[in-house]
């Protein structure tokens, strides 16, 4: 008979209709008139288990020999198979199915009927006294370690130099396929061949619960991780981000890891037919086109996996073993039955053996097995037949048979779980002597593998546990969900709680599986697999949804959170499955409009619900991934959020509201410094919150609020602390898990305060830092940030080139992104750029492009003003610079962006100062000083030139004289570096003129003009002095930097100098 079906129709008492299950998920309901949908489905699909009102099936669509496919029914009891002949497809109604399922049921047997749902479990009796915290942490260690080894080899196996010597020549491939049936081999192929490598190996056996991307990704990190200690530690903590990168991004990372290892690797996934998420298939396919030449794949799977394999054949960059190639050759069968199995046979009794069973494997231990209950061997052989189809048979009629019944019953028992330990076999089968009988089924070749040379951990071999799963659910069906439960609270004990919700799922005790996801819920989302919590509750019926109407919410909003950062696509995903969850719990609250609540839910109950309902879908039309925001649309939001009660009590709902008040007051309406109090009461009521990404993040919003109220020192302290709780809750090594893609926002703001303090090189280290990990992790805002930062840094050290590099990267990060703040920002840093270098043309294109308006004032364009203004004094427009920052005055100068209005008050004293009104310069100058010295701002005054030196040293006396003589001393130490800067540029120049002459000499004009520079004259004094206009001055001035290679009049003077052309 063939194995379990993957697929299985349930009749549930509670709705009155069949249930269609996929791997014990639900995917259809069928009521009985709905038996065209049924019999469209069977069209399509090989076999199915059937659980009725009247009993219990496995069904099968097989061939006939004389030609035409038609479907057939097994039921298994008392060690024996009945089989009855159903037909075609169109005679498999429900009907039928109960009809045949009670008459081979017979009338000795009780109707079966379904596990009922929520049904009451844990009896005392199966309690075996909960372990401690230390014995948790040793089983879960144990456990994941076993995933992450070779099962260990029996004593005496068949060793195919043949098959291994083919594995070796793999590392000339990109991919390895073992391809083969259940029962062929591969693991212990694979299991040998990894005793003989000398280079790492990350070994990873696959189970079902791999089964979602970030879960199966941090496996097999684990995997390379287990032969290179501390590797990819930066996708690990991609990986386990509440708010993690796209998968492409991840990838990324991992390849870039992968190239940097040192010699041959060999990742080796075994059991990839478990995996059937698409997703995995594509990202590993990303993979493999993409891994380095010393990077190889190796695969053990039951089918061929989707990964393009014809590709990988014609490149010849693919080594297949099949099923042909593993089945044991007449000596191969010879030894293994001699050796492995210890019988002794005549020659042709093996050699037909081996033909009967085509060299499979697992027949063939099924023969011998079988033969040690026979006298009559040769009798046996005659009869024998080795094909898949007759495991079950075998299994249950010849082995189980002979073995004593209680190794019978600990097998039987036992083949619910997918790893085997002595205690855990004790706690589900209450066999005091588990250790002993899973050794004794070692030995007798009984299809348990160890896992471990202790011992401690074993695996039944799949083919082997679903022939004992078939015999159990047909014999004793009552013992499913109780052995399930079992294993549940054992899981549970352990801290295992994955495990355990799996199996409490499959007892269908859904009201416990649903409290022990609330208590991992918050650990799965920190952790980057908010995925498998909507799966998980899309398993959960009604009944179990009304009492867990609060966790389901917040697993919504777990989902809603982690899609922040996602691509479009898997963005718009996340929000469907948002919107299906909270509809759920509409529906079974009757929350929809126009309909009552349920009078069990209590008053208070059903606001705090609604409330929760309203935020998840406010916060649903604001989050954007590509950092698209709505001014508007936040402003209204914000309006309809400020009804809400206050009163919420969890953390995590609180995100949403502060959040939303975050980007709109500091990102778009460029402000924030008023938000200071109401994150600094968030932190104080959130500190002591088991949840670290929470307080975390209000940090993170309270130093963005702190550096708009100009307040550096607050903000900086703010970013120490931040960090250092980073620190203290993952190690100091390893920025490891959801925090770690917060710490970068810190470090940007500690470089960005250090930049205003002028501590120019400790900036730059930060920011080069910040740049590797922000591009790493995908993170856009970050990106541009960091790039304007140390353009900034770089100008300001005038390191013009380096500068001119970050732009040009700026510009192509920003090429496809049509977003108006970004574009914003980039103007700002391209004028301030070209200003540096005396592009002051192009300078002046862009002023004369650019209108703004107080009456249509958007808040996004505030640097653009600013910029403005300073392009209007590099071209001695000072009356007009002076206008600009009068129109602009109230938009400029407000107590809600204390940074941008000490910009205004610099850019305004040096305007005043140049057009001579000294006195208004003065009190201006004095304001400035009041707000900048308690925080040290030194870059600021830095920016604005000459003409503040001038203002600091004649109008700074009724100001702090420390201060002012601290910035004087920055003006002078930077002159210095300046000269510094220019003596070298010009020694440079001078040797590629030949150290003394100019390739093209300066007309009579050029040379005055120049004189009148290095005499410190303005464009305007140029202008004057040789009564020509202030455009021709500006066409001279272009002409004499270009025959000098300089970009600027300062730059210009000092190689006037060195090379004595005047």
């Amino acid at each position: 008979m063939p194995r379990l079906p993957l697929y299985a129709l349930v009749w549930s008492d509670e709705q009155a209709h069949y249930e269609l299950f996929t791997r014990e998920h639900l995917d259809q309901r069928f009521a009985r008139r709905d038996e065209p949908q049924w019999l469209a489905w069977l069209d399509t699909h090989p076999s199915f288990a059937f659980h009725g009102a009247a009993g219990s099936l496995n069904v099968y669509r097989e061939k006939r020999a004389r030609g035409g496919t038609y479907w057939y029914a097994y039921f298994t009891a008392e060690q024996r198979t009945r089989k009855r002949y159903l037909g075609q497809t169109g005679k498999l109604t429900f009907a039928r199915l109960e009809e045949v399922a009670s008459e081979l049921r017979g009338e000795a047997f009780k109707p079966a009927r379904a596990p009922k749902l929520a049904q009451k479990l844990h009896n005392a009796a199966d309690q075996q006294g909960k372990p401690d915290k230390s014995e948790q942490m040793v089983a879960s260690m144990q456990l994941a370690f076993s995933r992450l080894t070779p099962p260990l080899l029996p004593s005496s196996l068949v060793v195919r130099e043949r098959l291994l010597e083919r594995l070796d020549t793999g590392l000339s491939h990109r991919l390895t396929l073992i391809s083969a049936p259940a029962g062929a081999g591969k693991t212990t192929l694979l299991s040998l061949w990894a005793t003989r490598v000398t280079f790492p190996l990350a070994w990873l056996s696959l189970d079902v619960l791999d089964n979602e991307p970030q879960h199966f990704w941090v496996s097999v990190l684990s995997a390379l991780r287990s032969c290179h200690p501390g590797f990819g530690e930066v996708v690990l903590a991609m990986l386990r981000s509440p708010q993690p990168p796209p998968l492409g991004s991840i990838l990324e990372g991992l390849l870039q890891a992968l190239s940097k290892l040192a010699g041959p690797i060999v990742l080796l996934l075994d059991d990839y037919h478990v995996i059937e998420e698409q997703s995995i298939h594509a990202s590993l396919l990303s993979l493999l086109e993409h891994l380095p030449g010393h990077v190889h794949l190796m695969l053990s799977s039951r089918v061929d996996p989707p990964l393009a394999l014809s590709r990988w054949r014609v490149r010849g960059q693919l080594l297949e073993l099949r099923g042909a190639d593993l089945r044991f050759r007449q000596e191969e069968a010879a030894n293994f039955l001699t050796q492995a199995m210890a019988l002794s046979l005549p020659q042709e009794e093996m050699a037909q053996l081996a033909r009967r069973t085509e060299g499979w494997i697992a027949g063939l231990q099924l023969a011998a097995l079988a033969l040690r209950q026979h006298g009559d061997h040769s009798a046996f052989v005659k009869g024998f037949t080795g094909g898949h189809r007759h495991v079950l048979d075998y299994v249950q009629e010849e082995i189980l048979a002979g073995l004593p019944a209680n190794l019978q019953e600990l097998l039987l028992q036992s083949a619910i779980l997918n790893r085997l330990s002595a205690s855990l076999c004790q706690a589900v089968t209450g066999e005091s002597e588990s250790q002993a009988l899973l050794e004794q089924a070692e030995r007798a070749n009984l299809f348990l593998v160890p896992l471990d040379e202790e011992r401690r951990w074993y695996r039944m071999h799949e083919l082997f546990r679903e022939a004992l799963q078939a015999r159990l659910r047909a014999t004793r069906p009552e013992l499913w969900s109780q052995l399930h439960r079992r294993a549940a609270r054992w899981y549970e004990e352990h801290g295992e709680l994955r495990a355990a919700i799996s199996h409490a799922l499959q007892a269908a005790d859904f009201f416990w599986a649903a409290s022990l996801m609330e208590r991992v819920a918050e650990q799965l989302w920190l952790s980057g697999e908010s995925q498998t919590l909507y799966k998980w509750v899309m398993l959960l019926p009604a009944t179990v949804l009304h009492r867990h109407a609060r966790f389901v919410l917040t697993a919504a909003l777990y989902v809603l959170v982690a899609a922040a950062s996602l691509e479009e696509a898997q963005f718009v995903s996340a929000r469907a499955q948002m919107e299906e969850m909270i509809e759920r719990v509409e529906r079974v609250l009757h929350l929809e409009e126009g309909q009552a609540a349920p009078a069990s839910l209590a008053a208070s109950e059903l606001v705090l619900l609604q409330q929760r309902l309203q935020l998840l879908r406010l916060g649903s039309q604001v989050i954007r991934e590509n950092g698209q925001y709505d001014r508007e649309q936040y402003r209204l939001i914000d309006k309809r959020m400020q009804h809400l009660d206050q009163a919420e009590d969890e953390a995590i709902w609180q995100m949403i509201p502060l959040s939303v008040k975050y980007i709109l007051q500091q990102t778009l309406e460029a402000g924030g410094a008023s938000l200071v109090p109401l994150f600094l009461e968030a932190k104080q009521r959130f500190r002591l919150s088991s949840n670290r990404f929470v307080p975390t993040k209000v940090m993170q919003w309270l130093t963005g609020s702190y550096l708009r109220a100009g307040k550096l020192h607050l903000a900086y302290q703010e970013c120490e602390d931040a960090l250092n709780l980073i620190a203290q809750t993952h190690g100091p090594a390893l920025l490891s898990g959801y925090l770690a893609c917060l710490a970068d926002y810190f470090t940007c703001w500690q470089a960005n305060i250090l930049y205003y303090w002028n501590r120019l090189e400790e900036a730059r280290n930060i920011l080069r830092g910040l740049l590797r990990n922000a591009q790493s992790w995908r993170r856009f805002d970050l990106q541009i940030s960091g790039y304007v930062l140390l353009i900034e840094v770089e100008l300001a050290a005038r390191n013009f080139s380096a500068a001119q590099q970050l732009l040009q990267q700026l510009e192509e990060l920003l090429r496809d992104r049509e977003i108006s703040l970004y574009r914003s920002i980039f103007s700002q840093v391209q004028v301030k750029y070209w200003l540096a270098v005396g592009e002051l043309d192009k300078a002046t294109s862009w002023a004369a492009c650019t209108a703004f308006s107080p009456e249509d004032w958007n808040p996004e364009r505030t640097g653009e003003i600013l910029a403005l203004v300073r392009v209007q004094l590099a071209q001695q427009e000072f009356q007009a610079a002076l206008a600009s920052l009068e129109q602009f005055s109230t938009q400029l100068d407000r107590p809600e962006d204390m940074a941008t209005t000490m910009a205004f008050l610099a850019l305004d004293v040096v305007a005043l100062q140049q057009v001579g009104k000294r006195e208004q310069a003065c009190d201006k100058l004095r304001r400035l000083l009041t707000l900048a010295e308690p925080e040290g701002y030194i870059r600021i005054f830095l920016e604005s030139g000459a003409a503040m030196r001038d203002a600091l040293q004649h109008g700074g006396e009724h100001s702090s004289a420390a201060f002012v003589s601290l910035l004087l001393a920055a003006f002078d130490k930077e002159a210095q570096a300046t000269a510094q800067t220019t003596s070298a540029q010009a020694l440079a120049q001078i040797d590629i003129m030949g150290r003394a002459r100019l390739i093209e000499p300066l007309t009579i004009q050029e040379q005055r003009i120049l004189r009148l520079l290095m005499a410190g004259c303005s464009n305007q004094d140029v202008a004057s002095t040789l009564v020509i206009s202030l455009n021709t001055v500006k066409t001279h001035l272009k002409h004499l930097y270009s025959k000098l290679n300089v970009h600027n009049r300062t730059q210009a003077s000092a190689l006037a100098r060195q090379l004595r052309l005047l």
